[in-house]
């Protein structure tokens, strides 16, 4: 009887510590709280470099430590002009936000071999490998869809609307210094921002 429920204790313990996946959606970065803002004609930039625990909160992981700055940019168009982001509006080098969520994973094999090695010889403990490992890859299916809604692709920024994204830079590129250009799709016309901002972490 002891042995039983040490077992079922065991299980539990060891199911508790699933992985999963949790994050925070973006709040909209309002200008005169941002580290940097700037309005161009109307086009209002505002944009902030994350710290560890923005990251944890609203990226579910401290990608910090995996070698990338999040910066936050956030763009108000007061205007009827249809203005284009894109990666290539920053003069730094962007990571994709797909290999970010890669080198973040939860790794499925080795969360389930912590218990199914164990399960070879203690049998109840093949039930939390096989539900951590479904576990695993739905936490990691989840960060994806999220890193790739918060993050900047080719993106037309409507008349009126706010655009609030995140931008992946790698630490070793990243001195809180860039360029960002938006471009009028109608008029071909361009608003510079020369961002400032501190390190985030």
């Amino acid at each position: 009887m002891r042995g039983a429920l040490y077992l079922l204790l065991l299980v539990t313990a060891f199911g508790s510590g699933c992985a999963n996946y949790k994050a925070t959606a973006l709040p909209i970065l309002q200008p005169e709280f941002a580290p940097y803002s700037e309005d161009h004609n109307d086009v209002t930039v505002a944009c902030k470099a994350f710290s560890a625990y923005e990251c944890k909160r609203y990226l579910g992981r401290n990608v910090l430590a995996k070698g990338y700055q999040p910066v936050q940019i956030c763009i108000q168009n007061e205007t009827k002009a249809y203005l284009l982001l894109s990666p290539q509006s920053l003069n730094v080098p962007l990571a994709p936000p797909e290999d970010v969520a890669r080198y973040v994973h939860t790794s499925t094999v080795g969360r389930a071999l912590i218990y199914g090695v164990p399960g070879l010889i203690i049998w109840p403990l093949l039930v939390p490998a096989v539900a951590d490992g479904v576990g695993s890859s739905q936490a990691n299916q989840k960060l994806d869809a999220d890193y790739s809604s918060k993050g900047v692709n080719e993106t037309v920024i409507q008349p009126y609307t706010t655009l609030n994204r995140i931008v992946f830079v790698p630490k070793s590129e990243f001195n809180g210094a860039f360029r960002l250009t938006l471009l009028d799709k109608e008029t071909r016309g361009k608003l510079t921002y020369e961002v400032r901002l501190p390190a985030g972490g």
